[in-house]
């Protein structure tokens, strides 16, 4: 390879910089065009089926897509949190069953009781659910900058492409959690950032 993957390396680059920034645009834009859509054949049937004028049946159909868009958000938003605790109980559960098989802990005289077994399992799906819910922008920063940094690695022509990537995964990573504004004092960022 002697020259840059233009494609990967600007989709590197956003994903390094905005990565979840286009995350959560995407999931708007997914619940606006899901909803929209729904709301417009819903607002479509209606007007069919009462026979309604084509001037109505326009009206019904924007009223739809509004009402399907604003529904189709508050939707898609609820329907990511869930997985993200379904995500995170179904890895916390198998882990605090690990857990409980362990010798310090199955030497136990409670831990070869089912209903103790039942119970640590059912608190640790609990807490693995929870943990990665509040976790989620974390997880999603690191994966997008991951993303990123490994699609720059693989688009520039070196040799170092393992240190491209960790050098561009570190910066973005600084970028995306905000460490960037904690360690330079914000009047140099509004210094460095001011129109002239």
């Amino acid at each position: 390879m002697t020259e840059i993957i233009w494609p990967y390396f600007m989709l590197g680059i956003a994903l390094c910089l905005f990565g979840w920034t286009i995350y959560w645009t995407g999931i708007n834009a997914i619940g606006i065009a899901v909803g929209g859509g729904a709301g417009v054949a819903g607002g479509l049937f209606g007007a069919k089926a009462l026979e309604m004028p084509e001037n109505t049946a326009m009206i019904m159909m924007a009223i739809g897509v509004v009402l399907g868009a604003v529904l189709g958000v508050m939707l898609i938003r609820t329907l990511q949190t869930y997985l993200f605790f379904l995500l995170g109980a179904l890895l916390g559960a198998p882990l605090a069953w690990k857990l409980l098989q362990m010798p310090p802990i199955s030497e136990q005289p409670w831990a070869g009781q089912s209903g103790a077994a039942a119970l640590a399992v059912l608190i640790g799906g609990l807490g693995g659910g929870f943990f990665v819910l509040f976790a989620r922008r974390f997880i999603i920063t690191t994966v997008t900058a991951l993303v990123g940094a490994v699609l720059i690695a693989i688009s520039v022509p070196s040799k170092n492409q393992l240190a491209i990537a960790g050098f561009s995964f570190l910066g973005a990573f600084a970028i995306q959690t905000g460490l960037i504004r904690m360690f330079v004092p914000s009047h140099h960022i509004e210094r460095a950032t001011r129109r002239k």
